[in-house]
């Protein structure tokens, strides 16, 4: 084989073609990058856009690896499944980026955020405990670099979290560590999202006094800065609070300002939401006009918007309106067509209020029949979700209703004794019945007494499994208050209201209700009714008279003679379901 020698001067010519041709190709797609990245950042909110760009910016920088364009590429399609929803799919993407621990170096800031926003994305997966882990590694390689404000951000995002999982204490204490840094930065401005998120975590805890200072604080450095948007977060959440203080006035004034705001910005959906609280506080001051006038505003926006539930909650709330002016025949129509988009949009909660407003009205309209039905169907409303959180408690609950058996057992023998007793006492007249009698029961109380003895010995074991059980059984009221049945001593009717006196609580929680359908929900719970007006939990009777009985905490109440039979039929019920 020959060779053929190439020139020197060729060889040094091209050699010094393919090397500038190599680096201009590099130049070339290093710029074409950057002018991807520089157009995609106009479009951080639009998913489409995002996603275009991001993969154009991977195409050309994966053959390369060209670690900038890597990351950039990445980011944007991570974000761009975030805004999608899929947050899943775009913690892939953000792990993709974040493989290139050399970012670290290169592209800080890229970088930095490229894991925040997979911590974010986590969170609102539902993996707050990963997302929490994510958070405070950001904290550690932020307090490495001296990043400073980006590990005061994440300590705020980890009080989000917190907040979230209803641990809003140690919430406000992770906003407060972010507070004590932008302090030693000097960097006011950032303080007052996390003003914001301290302010919500107060309201949380019913600390309103602490909350509407937060807010405050929040107004003071936002009109400093010029930053509107805090300002009127705060005042929207100053609001909130005002109301629940019950300072109706004071949140209207809140409300108020905030109307122009939303104007200015086109913020519809708030704007209507904002006619409607003030409409809310207006129906509890019982200035009935100004209410229906704001209600109506918001109903004319939610209808533009064709956003039916907010459509929903207007007629519900008219409906409620109108009650309170006895109209009721006017509610129900309001209340009918709230039914309608509660339905079209399988919102229970709604639904569930709609029918209980119904039952009401009515009622008071003497349409009994009607009243009946609606609140039969609040019920298996209620029952479902009932059911549902207490399914995996099957156990416990059969558990429970063993040691309520033993413990009715004893009550019900306790009770026999103290009747016969009483009759023993009666026959006195009967002279010659007396020798017979007094044999006949003494021979009797003999055996129950020894009956009685053998099941306190037996109730002894089964109330220690109970301690075991930890059963959580739920009632939930239709003023939305829940309790947990095993601490729910009695209930008393009053009227169209019933009181439910639990264990521990010295105040009763107050529902509208009538006696005969929470007995309806109790009556295999263990209740039995012993009065017109009293309805109780048998586990907690500890002594047992002809004409009355006492609790476990010494109160005492009615014992009705009527009602004795349905306490004997509902102890053989417990004992042939146990």
């Amino acid at each position: 084989m020959q060779f053929k020698i190439v020139n020197p001067l060729v060889l040094v010519f091209g050699l010094f073609f393919i090397a500038n041709f190599s680096y201009a190709q590099s130049s070339v797609n290093t710029s074409e990058i950057e002018q991807l990245v520089e157009i995609s950042s106009k479009y951080k909110r639009n998913p489409d856009s995002l996603h275009k760009y991001g993969q154009r910016i991977l195409a050309i920088s994966k053959p390369a690896e060209h670690l900038k364009g890597l990351l950039r590429g990445y980011y944007a399609m991570g974000y761009s499944n975030f805004l999608q929803g899929n947050y899943e799919k775009s913690v892939v993407f953000y792990d993709s980026a974040l493989v290139h621990k050399e970012g670290l170096k290169e592209d800080y800031k890229t970088y930095i955020n490229t894991w925040r926003n997979k911590a974010i994305a986590l969170a609102v997966a539902g993996n707050q405990k990963k997302s929490n882990e994510e958070f405070y590694t950001i904290i550690e390689i932020a307090k490495n670099e001296g990043d400073y404000e980006n590990m005061a951000r994440s300590y705020s995002d980890l009080g989000v979290g917190y907040k979230n999982s209803n641990d809003y204490k140690t919430a406000i204490d992770l906003y407060q560590k972010a507070i004590r840094i932008y302090d030693s930065l000097g960097i006011e401005k950032n303080k007052t999202s996390t003003f914001l998120n301290i302010g919500i975590a107060q309201g949380l805890l019913n600390d309103y006094h602490q909350s509407n200072q937060s807010f405050q604080e929040v107004i003071q450095i936002s009109k400093k800065y010029g930053n509107e948007r805090d300002e009127y977060r705060a005042y929207n959440n100053l609001a909130v609070n005002l109301t629940n203080q019950k300072a109706y006035d004071s949140s209207l004034q809140y409300l108020y300002k905030l109307i122009p705001y939303y104007k200015k910005n086109k913020v519809k959906k708030a704007e209507y939401l904002a006619y409607q609280n003030i409409g809310k506080n207006y129906a509890k001051l019982n200035k009935i006009d100004s209410a229906s006038i704001n209600y109506d505003r918001a109903y004319r926006g939610y209808k533009k918007m064709g956003y039916q539930f907010g459509l929903g909650q207007i007629h519900n709330l008219k409906g409620n309106l109108l009650q309170s002016t006895e109209d009721h025949t006017t509610a129900i129509k309001h209340l009918d067509s709230s039914v309608i988009y509660a339905k079209q949009v399988n919102h229970q909660g709604l639904l569930n209020d709609n029918y209980v407003a119904l039952s009401k009205s009515y009622e008071e309209l003497n349409d009994f029949e009607k009243a009946h039905r609606y609140l039969t169907e609040a019920r298996k409303l209620e029952n479902e979700t009932y059911t549902s959180e207490n399914a995996k408690n099957l156990n416990e609950i059969l558990t429970k209703h063993q040691v309520q058996e033993k413990d009715e057992e004893i009550s019900s023998l306790s009770k026999s004794k103290i009747l016969y007793q009483s009759n023993f006492y009666i026959a006195i007249v009967a002279v010659i019945l007396i020798c017979l009698l007094c044999y006949y029961y003494w021979k009797r109380n003999k055996q129950q007494n020894k009956e009685l003895t053998e099941l306190r010995e037996e109730l002894e074991d089964f109330q220690t499994e109970r301690k075991q059980a930890h059963v959580s059984n739920l009632l939930h009221l239709k003023s939305k208050a829940i309790l947990k049945i095993e601490q729910l001593m009695y209930v008393k009717s009053d009227g169209h209201y019933l009181e439910f006196y639990s264990e521990g609580n010295a105040k009763p929680e107050v529902d509208r209700n009538t006696l005969k359908e929470i007995k309806e929900t109790l009556e295999h719970e263990g209740f039995a009714q012993i009065h017109k007006s009293y309805l109780l939990n048998l586990k907690y009777i500890r002594i047992l008279n002809s004409t009355r009985l006492m609790l476990q905490d010494g109160t005492w109440l009615p014992l009705s003679r009527t009602y004795k039979p349905n306490i004997k039929k509902i102890l053989l019920q417990e004992q042939e379901n146990a």
